[in-house]
């Protein structure tokens, strides 16, 4: 076995989505670990994995470089990552777009990363913060494809989503927005070169609107946490 996916939903039409994605990408797809409000995702895969009589440390959670090689855009730039599978989840894209270009007026080069659902976001952030279009791959990468670009990266900024878990497994330092959920049971370890951002408030992570509590996440607090991230370590 080359690569083991464990996944985690708390709604039925979501895990479909992502059992079609991973069948997409040639992987075998098992059953999803079904996670209620406070489970936390290791722990639960670590008890599971013991019953099944495999052995597994819970904070060995890395992953191998992918193996593909990432287009040129995305070497040394940080991602920006402005979707989420749910609204209440999605920062507002004028905020993406302000923290995408404080990077660029940094110094840093940008990509813009995003389902092919997403790309017309994507566009949006990258045209207003004065990204080129060729460094919008939204819409261009499956999933080994998105690994390749987060590897090849110095830093991801995301909400509370799937990019951010893939950052967390390759040590790309990232930033994540949190709301409404809370960073404890879905966020980077502590230990790791990671920003979890939340204003400590919870509520309803399958709404359509973005949860108020998200909102209480400023673009100045976003551009503060990337500033403090520490330079990516390459072995």
């Amino acid at each position: 076995m080359d690569l083991f996916v464990a996944y985690a939903y708390q709604d039925d039409d979501y895990a479909g989505g992502l059992e079609e994605t991973f069948s997409a990408q040639g992987l075998v797809v098992g059953e999803p670990l079904a996670l209620w409000p406070g489970q936390q995702l290791l722990p639960e895969i670590d008890r599971r994995l013991h019953e099944a009589g495999v052995p597994a440390d819970p904070d060995d959670f890395l992953l191998a470089a992918p193996g593909r090689e990432a287009p040129p855009e995305a070497h040394g730039a940080t991602v920006v990552h402005p979707g989420a599978s749910t609204g209440a989840r999605r920062w507002p894209a004028e905020r993406w777009a302000a923290v995408a270009t404080a990077e660029v007026a940094a110094g840093r080069p940008v990509v813009v990363t995003g389902s092919a659902v997403e790309r017309p976001l994507a566009e949006e952030v990258a045209a207003s913060a004065g990204v080129p279009a060729g460094s919008v791959l939204a819409g261009r990468t499956d999933l080994l494809d998105l690994l390749a670009v987060v590897d090849a990266a110095e830093r991801v900024v995301c909400g509370d989503t799937g990019v951010a878990h893939v950052a967390t497994a390759l040590a790309v330092p990232s930033v994540v927005i949190f709301g409404p959920t809370s960073p404890a049971e879905w966020g980077p370890p502590a230990s790791g070169p990671h920003r979890a951002l939340w204003a400590g408030h919870t509520g309803d992570a399958l709404a359509e609107e973005p949860f108020p509590g998200l909102l209480d996440v400023s673009v100045t607090d976003v551009v503060a946490a990337l500033a403090d991230l520490p330079q990516r370590c390459r072995s």
